[in-house]
Formats: structure tokens, C-alpha cells, sequence
């Protein structure tokens, strides 16, 4: 054989060889999943450089052999959309065995608020949403005015109890949340969502009270920040009346005690709810002593003879007590006056020998403790005739 032949033979066996090894050359890619998770990411194919070959697709021909940098900026990507990539091998023959796919996959979004709020000891309860179906990833990242239990975590929820240790200040926690997309794994851009934790009030002025039995007692109600408040009765000792429940800035209460001789007691609770937020204090309880009002229990006589000055009337009152009376109205006698003491010690005199005489008091007591005054007691004396 011509040994020119044989040589142009062997050289256009070599050529189909290296063409048709090329053609299934395994393609290497810096993609991960072959997903580009961003429509403006940069990345790389890379093939053999042989001859004239090189990546082609429908909307880009410019790539130099052997690798291709593409740039998709300009691309629309509302879902997940993929592009074939041909090896080309000359400039008239595309390799259709040969091709690589890529998949365009959008970014996930957060779509949950970037504030939220919520009372102090409360717990957060959030669920974190996107716009596809996602895995998410949390981490403080700031903390308000010293709050305390929030951590980083995984998944749709957040559920941590937040604690504000201030009563007049507001807290929180800032929260950076990641998402990554279930299909093609690409990551959000992180979302910082502020958690506000809003105080606790505390009721600053209530305190044990003392009133009088039928008194009305009016306590102005404050607390560490500006709220609403309410109050229940939890209690009352025997003989007390006259509690209800009720809510006001302004506790106004009226209590009977039935007893002349014993104080008794009522017990409140009291809770304020902040005008912001709506978050509610502890419950405060404190006790009202109602104070027993006095009355004479007994007086000795109730008819005295004309003109004697010896002639005494005594009270005796429920509780040592201040006593007044007052002389209102009087018949057929002279010398009735008002005086106080425990003792009535006048000099009346009935001039008619036939008909009795009389002179009516109102009396008044007030307590020597607690200063409770009770209402005005008639007492109606007789004056015997003069024999």
C-alpha cells in the first residue's frame, strides 16, 4: 500500500476517534445540583478544549472553547426554570449527546413582619413563613434592655418565653431568620424581625386600709405604667356587707359592719392591665378592717324626780367613746342642756304636781380608736311631777 495513503488513512482514523472520544467526555460544573439560585449568579462549565469547541445555547453562542461563563442577568425568574447547554464541536456541528442542565431556582423570601410584640413572660409563638416551601434557621441578634430567654434554633417555629425584667420599660429581641428553599436548597437573604416585649405593670400605692362601718372609701389607683384596673373581693369576715366587684382608676367602696363591737375585714384583689399591650400585673390582695361603729348598749333610768341634782344618768357604749349630747326638745320642765361625758348629771325641774315632764337628746359617740362616729341616738328622759 502507498505508504502516502496509508498515512492520510491512519490520520482520518485518529480524527473520528478524538471526535467521537470528545463527544462523551464526562462534563465537570463548579455548580452544586446544577441549580444557580440567583438569575444574575456567575458560573462555570468546563469541557475539553479541543479544536473549536465550546457551550451553545438559544440565547448565548459567544463562549470561548472549551468552558463558558454565563450571566443571566436580565432574566426573569418566577419559578423554577432550566436551560440546556450544548457542547459544540465545530462551528456547523452541535454534539446533542453532550449537554449540560442548568436550573434557575429563585430565592426565597420571608414573608413574615419585622415587628411583633408581646407581654412580658409571654411566649412568642411565632411561625416563620416564605414564599415556598422552606427549612429555617433563627438567631438573636440584638437584645433590648437586658431581655432574657430567647436562643438560636431551627425550624418554622419559635416558641421561647421572653422576660422583661423592667415594669415601666420596653424590651426585646431581635431575631435574624434564615430560610432555605426544600427544591434546590438556595438561601434567603436573612430577615431581621423584632420581637417587642412590652412590661408588666406594677401597681404602686395599694396598701392595708381602715374605715369606718357605712364610710366611703375612695383609693386612686396607680401603677408603673399607665393601665386600666379591676378588683375582686376574695373574702369577708361575719358581718361584713356590702362589697363588690367593680374596675375604675379609682376603687370606691362602701362596707357595713353589723357588729357595735368587733371590727371585721374584707380582702381585695386588685389587677391592672396596661393601656399598651393589655398585659396584666399580678394580682395584689390587701385587707380593708371595717371599724365597728359605738352605741349605747344600756343607761341607767330613764325617769328622774324634779329638781334633784343627784339624779344621774349613765351610758354604757359598745366602745370607749367620746360622748355628746345634745338637748333638741323639752315640756313642762326647766333646766334641760347639752353637756358630754359618760355621765347626765342636770338639775330638772317639773313644775306641775299632776303631770310628768320630759326633755329629749340626740347623743353622739366617737370611737377613742379610729375616731368612727356613730348616727345620733335618741334618748327621751322623764321628769316626775313634783309631790
Amino acid at each position: 500500500m502507498n505508504k502516502k495513503l496509508f498515512s492520510l488513512l491512519l490520520a482520518t482514523l485518529l480524527f473520528y476517534t478524538t471526535v467521537f472520544a470528545s463527544r462523551n467526555t464526562v462534563i465537570i460544573s463548579t455548580l452544586s445540583n446544577n441549580v444557580v439560585c440567583d438569575p444574575s449568579t456567575e458560573f462555570t462549565i468546563y469541557g475539553p478544549n479541543i479544536w473549536s469547541a465550546r457551550w451553545q445555547t438559544a440565547f448565548d453562542t459567544t463562549q470561548t472553547p472549551g468552558q463558558i461563563f454565563e450571566y443571566t442577568a436580565g432574566i426573569v425568574v418566577t419559578q423554577s426554570d432550566s436551560v440546556l447547554y450544548y457542547r459544540r464541536l465545530s462551528s456547523d456541528y452541535s454534539d446533542t449527546s453532550n449537554w449540560y442542565k442548568v436550573r434557575y431556582m429563585p430565592k426565597p423570601i420571608v414573608t413574615n413582619l419585622t415587628s411583633y410584640s408581646m407581654c412580658n413572660g409571654a411566649n412568642t409563638q411565632l411561625t416563620l413563613t416564605a414564599n415556598a416551601p422552606c427549612t429555617f434557621s433563627f438567631l438573636p441578634v440584638t437584645t433590648i434592655n437586658g431581655t432574657t430567654g430567647a436562643s438560636a434554633g431551627t425550624g418554622a417555629q419559635i416558641n421561647q418565653v421572653l422576660n422583661n425584667s423592667s415594669s415601666n420599660s420596653t424590651g426585646g429581641i431581635v431575631y435574624r431568620i434564615t430560610a432555605t428553599a426544600i427544591d434546590g436548597g438556595c438561601v434567603s437573604i436573612a430577615k431581621d424581625i423584632t420581637y417587642t416585649v412590652l412590661p408588666k405593670p406594677q401597681i404602686t400605692n395599694i396598701t392595708a386600709q381602715n374605715v369606718c362601718s357605712g364610710a366611703l372609701l375612695s383609693i386612686p389607683l396607680t401603677a408603673s405604667v399607665p393601665s386600666n384596673f379591676s378588683w375582686t373581693n376574695q373574702s369577708m369576715s361575719s358581718g361584713i356587707t356590702g362589697a363588690k366587684d367593680s374596675s375604675g382608676a379609682t376603687m370606691l367602696i362602701k362596707l357595713l359592719n353589723a357588729s357595735n363591737v368587733t371590727n371585721g375585714t374584707a380582702v381585695y384583689a386588685v389587677e391592672a392591665s396596661s393601656i399598651t399591650g393589655s398585659c396584666k400585673s399580678n394580682a395584689v390582695n390587701f385587707t380593708i378592717t371595717v371599724r365597728a361603729l359605738p352605741t349605747i348598749s344600756s343607761f341607767a333610768g330613764d325617769t328622774i324626780c324634779s329638781g334633784l341634782v343627784n339624779e344621774q344618768v349613765y351610758f354604757q357604749n359598745s366602745i370607749y367613746s367620746n360622748i355628746v349630747w345634745t338637748q333638741i326638745q323639752s315640756q313642762g320642765l326647766v333646766g334641760a342642756q347639752s353637756g358630754t361625758g359618760f355621765v347626765m348629771r342636770q338639775s330638772l325641774v317639773n313644775n306641775s304636781t299632776t303631770t310628768y315632764g320630759f326633755v329629749n337628746y340626740l347623743i353622739k359617740l366617737t370611737t377613742v380608736s379610729g375616731s368612727c362616729i356613730s348616727d345620733s341616738l335618741p334618748l327621751k328622759l322623764y321628769v316626775a311631777p313634783t309631790p
